[in-house]
């Protein structure tokens, strides 16, 4: 149930400081902790919701599963570079996962990725761990590729009603984005995200993950690429 309530835009305007809200909601039937987690800002005195989600948390990571029937065919290969450059993403270069777009249709596309070496220094105060940030990230970033491609369209991440974590991505290695388009309108695309290995053995996976889409995002994203 991760939501974006009102996204955290860093122009000057910002608010000073940001809280992290945990309320425990019990345990699951396997006695894994959930929490509900909110941040917060406090603006005229009010309240303000900018992300929340659902965390359960668990002693050990799920264990391998594979993602059936992926499909690794270069029916329609191009460079993951240029998305970076032309205004389709606007990630930094910590975030630039993204080596080849193997195919790609109306249905979803699948993508060779590689993890950036970012300097533990670099990572701040919530260095790699069990999870990894800079390869979960590319997961909505296909989205966004898929979106202009087939809508002409900016999107930004909105929502998703599930992600679960089996395994981290090796350091250095090549790792794949399968994504499943479940259902799109004018204003909106749903999918279903997987990141795993050349076998289909999965390391992230999401599900109905929600992206909003409009044309006026052009422009910004061509922005933040130059």
């Amino acid at each position: 149930n991760y939501t974006l309530y009102k996204g955290i835009v860093f122009d000057g305007a910002q608010a000073s400081e940001y809280q992290v809200h945990m309320k425990g909601l019990g345990e699951e039937e396997d006695g894994q902790p959930v929490f509900d987690v909110r941040v917060t800002s406090v603006k005229d005195g009010k309240t303000v919701n900018h992300y929340g989600a659902r965390i359960i948390l668990a002693n050990d990571l799920p264990g391998a599963t594979v993602l059936p029937g992926i499909n690794l065919d270069e029916t329609d290969s191009s460079d993951g570079s240029t998305y970076y450059g032309n205004g389709t993403l606007f990630h930094g270069p910590r975030f630039q996962a993204i080596e080849r777009i193997l195919n790609i249709d109306e249905h979803g596309m699948t993508m060779e990725c590689r993890s950036p070496e970012v300097r533990v220094k670099d990572q701040g105060r919530f260095p790699v761990g069990t999870f990894n940030p800079y390869a979960a990230d590319v997961q909505f970033q296909s989205m966004l590729i898929w979106v202009r491609r087939f809508m002409d369209a900016g999107s930004l991440p909105y929502k998703a009603e599930d992600a679960v974590h089996f395994a981290n991505v090796p350091a250095d290695r090549k790792f794949y984005v399968t994504l499943k388009i479940v259902k799109k309108s004018a204003a909106s695309v749903t999918a279903d995200i997987t990141t795993h290995d050349e076998s289909g053995r999965i390391y992230t996976r999401v599900k109905s993950a929600e992206v909003t889409v409009s044309k006026q995002l052009n422009s910004l994203f061509v922005k933040a690429a130059g």
